[in-house]
């Protein structure tokens, strides 16, 4: 345990309140879960209120929005857990692998935003409490998060497989396959966050000042740790964020253009069928127009000739085998529009996935970079408000990437809606089934009720 001091001035969190001791109520912004500065409020009372409504504000943001992100989440999550175990995706490995990321991002939700929201709103950090407690939660935290983010890369490598390679699609990625990629990826991340183990402490700091003296013991980085402040931050932005971007971009874009080649190799194909149809069709007309020449009746062969053209009529008049018409040019037309329509939903998917997870994991990481730099402004208190409120929405815009996921499926995934469809449906079945059965069984509860009534009178 380390212990560390600071000079004259006081200590409170965003509510206003020191943990603990009764200190002064003016101060309201600083770094992590509580905040220290020297200001005298009398000296300029406009700069003090300024910096209490920013702190009500940053705590209202987290109380309120934390438990919608929280709720929606989980409850995403879940439904997306049901469907991806049905049968439209218990065989596929895309099931298996979508199926442990709905649990990963519940398992963030729980440990990252649940615990951020019961700071704000109890003041009470799990953390906080003992040495256990403060590094098995960074650790489990770091893991669930490198974990989902890695999950998310084994996607985008089964698909890109599946669309280049479909005839080894199966053999690649086997039950047997698919186990050991997952239980070398979970080694691999829990090997590379262990440093937590080791690195952090509960750190005692003793806070002086005109309205008394403060003493905190909490989990943290000690400064002194070169490698935990400066070098992790950079280690944890490249393998939670950006190396599996690029993975994702590169995949996406890869398969992206596939199944555009496809799509015009289609209409290619499509086209060259229509021409040769109209090939066949002139070339038989030419025929009939030459039979009907060489079968123009003779001088003194009108009889014959008449005999002849009644026998083709009572043929044509018989029953012929039904043959497939060739689609109508409309069509062939909607085919050729409804493939472009998948096509183009397919991409936007694909995109769509890669860049909201650039775009909810890049901020928060590149703010905790910053901090490590000391490259954010903090250098009076409306400055470090103002960074402490740039860090609360980082932070949520991160923990939206882990609560989105089922509105994705459900935007792009014609497979998943049908699975969700057929879930809502056989639920709403057994609901019906049940209030039949109540209903039938209240009837003949009146029936016999009845029935007792009339032999008794």
């Amino acid at each position: 345990m380390m212990t560390t001091t600071s000079g004259a001035g006081s200590l409170t969190n965003r509510s206003g309140h020191s943990p603990g001791e009764n200190v002064s109520e003016d101060i309201i912004v600083g770094d992590d879960d509580y905040y220290y500065y020297d200001y005298d409020y009398d000296a300029n009372p406009e700069v003090a209120a300024w910096l209490r409504r920013m702190a009500t504000i940053q705590t209202d943001i987290y109380v309120y929005t934390a438990p919608f992100i929280i709720f929606f989440g989980i409850t995403g999550n879940v439904l997306s857990l049901i469907v991806l175990r049905s049968r439209y995706f218990a065989k596929a490995a895309c099931g298996v692998l979508l199926s442990m990321l709905a649990v990963l991002d519940t398992g963030v939700l729980l440990t990252g935003l649940l615990r951020v929201w019961i700071i704000e709103a109890f003041d009470v950090d799990i953390r906080n409490q003992n040495m256990a407690a403060c590094r098995a939660h960074h650790y489990l935290t770091y893991f669930l998060q490198h974990t989902c983010s890695w999950t998310v890369v084994l996607v985008t490598v089964e698909r890109f497989i599946s669309v280049y390679y479909p005839l080894k699609a199966k053999r690649v990625f086997s039950k047997r396959r698919l186990r050991i990629a997952i239980v070398t990826l979970l080694i691999a991340l829990a090997l590379l966050n262990s440093h937590v183990l080791f690195t952090l402490e509960m750190v005692t700091e003793h806070f002086s000042g005109e309205t008394g003296n403060l003493t905190l013991t909490r989990c943290r980085i000690p400064p002194d740790r070169f490698f935990g402040i400066v070098i992790w931050p950079w280690i944890d932005f490249v393998v939670l964020a950006l190396s599996p971007f690029i993975i994702l971009l590169t995949g996406n874009t890869m398969i992206a253009i596939k199944v555009m080649r496809k799509m015009h190799q289609q209409e290619l194909l499509t086209q060259s069928h229509q021409q040769h149809e109209q090939k066949q069709q002139q070339q038989q007309q030419q025929q009939q127009q030459q039979q009907t020449s060489k079968q123009s009746p003779k001088h003194g062969q009108e009889e014959e000739y008449e005999e002849q053209q009644k026998r083709q009529q009572q043929l044509s008049k018989q029953p012929k085998p039904k043959q497939q018409q060739p689609e109508k040019p409309n069509q062939q037309q909607q085919q050729q529009a409804n493939r472009r329509r998948k096509v183009g939903s397919l991409t936007l998917m694909l995109f769509g996935v890669t860049f909201l997870f650039f775009l909810t994991m890049t901020p928060y990481e590149i703010y905790l970079i910053g901090m490590g730099h000391g490259a954010w402004p903090q250098s009076n208190f409306q400055e470090n408000s103002k960074t402490n409120f740039a860090n609360i929405i980082c932070e949520l815009v991160f923990y939206i990437n882990n609560a989105a996921n089922f509105l994705l499926y459900c935007v792009s995934g014609t497979r998943f809606r049908m699975a969700l469809r057929e879930l809502f449906r056989k639920s709403f079945r057994k609901m019906d089934l049940r209030s039949a059965t109540t209903t039938k069984s209240e009837r003949l509860k009146m029936t016999s009720s009845v029935m007792s009534r009339s032999s008794v009178s």
